[in-house]
């Protein structure tokens, strides 16, 4: 099978998440900055651990190979150029600027070989410089053979025949080397517009210092005008990382504006509108539950984990973790895995997400007879919701999930008194009859899905 065969049998994730507008807004917004800055222009795309970045990424890189030219690029111009590079996967390298400089050397052959064998060159003269030694320093690479171009052999030839110059010769020498190579990226890369994405992920997963020498690089020898450098980060790691260099009292926001011109935030599930989160959870029930969604319990289960999704702030990866753990929980030999018990269902939904998203919550649930005090944060948080401000749904839910616990103890029942009044009018006597008698009982406790969920997964430890 040949190569476009191959791409064409690929499947694409469906957008769930609606990040085609996210991006369409982004290049505009894009293009507009780099047309203000003098040399490159460096975006910050912020998110959190197993927010999406990578898939983002990957939706854009293809975005702009279906597209052909970018955005701000006339009509029949050459497409932007677009290198991808994990920088975690090369932090073992001493200095950032040869993963970059040859990742770009990688993405221009086939499309422009000529500037790919200039930059190569020009590199070869510089290798010796890399990591700021000058004899041998390089050698610790392994052998990067790209193009037919072998930097550790380079690098050793380089580093043999130099002369034992002086510093102030070697300085020359150096700043030389780097302008030419630059020279030659900018021939490749630069221009008007948008001519070049480079796509940096993974950074905050790097060694501190490899972070912060990434950061250096981009901003002193790749400032070229028409390359866009957009840098996939959680800026919260990312900030960790330069304090462990530079100290716990660096201002951080400050460094990281000396080196991004513009941060931007990946929208997260909390910022889908209903019809998407809604069609965001029926994808996930059909993918991980096996459950088809157009029965009136499937449509009340789905409804249930939606009102979570909009009050909490789950990463996509996180919720992905709650959809496994429930489908292993459901699984039963035997039973056909559409059967829904909607209020069993509902119970096993919160100790799943619990379990992501509240670890020391899906304890207490799970080891203790009640946990009132978490659940009476659950019901507080749904209650902001629109359609919780009116009529019963507040006691409905509160009933549900309390019924999960066991309420056989005196301590229990005690507990629950305290509590009625918030969710129910009339007499205690009335208040417990109507808790008594929602119907929402169900068989299944927090404590038996707890063991039930914790057997499953021990296999994992």
């Amino acid at each position: 099978m040949d190569n476009k065969a191959q791409t064409a049998s690929v499947s694409v994730q469906p957008d769930l998440l609606n990040r085609k507008a996210f991006l369409s807004d982004l290049e505009g917004y894009v293009a507009a900055e780099q047309s203000i800055v003098d040399g490159s222009l460096v975006i910050g795309l912020g998110a959190p651990f197993g927010a999406g970045k990578t898939t983002f990424i990957e939706m854009w890189k293809r975005e702009l190979a279906n597209r052909g030219a970018g955005p701000g690029d006339g009509v029949g111009s050459r497409p932007p150029l677009v290198v991808c590079i994990n920088a975690w996967e090369s932090d073992y390298h001493s200095d950032p600027l040869a993963v970059i400089t040859l990742s770009v050397v990688e993405s221009l052959r086939g499309k422009n070989d000529d500037a790919a064998d200039r930059i190569a060159k020009s590199f070869e003269k510089a290798a010796r410089f890399l990591a700021g030694g000058f004899r041998g320093v390089v050698n610790k690479y392994v052998a990067l053979a790209i193009g037919g171009f072998d930097l550790s052999a380079a690098a050793g030839a380089a580093s043999e025949s130099a002369p034992s110059n002086s510093v102030l010769t070697e300085l020359v020498e150096r700043k030389k080397c780097m302008a030419e190579v630059k020279d030659c990226l900018r021939l490749a890369c630069g221009g008007e517009g948008v001519r070049t994405y480079i796509f940096v992920d993974e950074l905050d997963r790097c060694r501190p210092d490899f972070a912060i020498a990434y950061l250096e690089v981009i901003k002193h020898l790749f400032d070229i005008k028409g390359v866009v450098f957009v840098l996939a980060v959680d800026v919260g790691q990312l900030e960790s990382a330069a304090k462990s260099v530079f100290g716990a009292g660096l201002n951080f926001n400050e460094y990281f504006r000396k080196f991004v011109h513009r941060s931007v935030s990946l929208p997260s599930l909390l910022q889908l509108r209903t019809h998407e989160r809604t069609a965001f959870v029926e994808n996930y029930f059909r993918k991980y539950l096996r459950i088809p969604v157009g029965s009136s319990d499937a449509r009340a289960l789905i409804e249930m984990v939606e009102d979570f999704l909009s009050v909490y702030e789950v990463p996509l990866r996180g919720f992905q973790e709650v959809m496994r753990v429930m489908a292993h929980a459901r699984f039963r030999p035997g039973v056909p895995p559409e059967r829904i018990d909607y209020i069993n269902d509902v119970r096993l939904f919160l100790m799943s997400f619990l379990k992501v998203v509240s670890p020391s919550d899906y304890r207490k649930f799970g080891l203790s007879a009640h946990s009132f005090e978490g659940l009476d944060e659950i019901i507080a948080r749904l209650s902001r919701l629109e359609r919780y401000r009116h009529g019963d749904l507040v006691p409905h839910r509160f009933s549900l999930l309390a019924h999960g616990f066991n309420l056989s103890s005196s301590d229990a029942n005690e507990a629950l008194k305290g509590r009625l009044k918030n969710y129910f009018t009339g007499s205690p006597v009335e208040m417990r009859a109507l808790f008594d008698n929602s119907g929402f009982r169900g068989w299944v406790k927090y404590t038996e899905i707890y063991r039930k969920i914790e057997s499953l997964l021990a296999i994992e430890r």
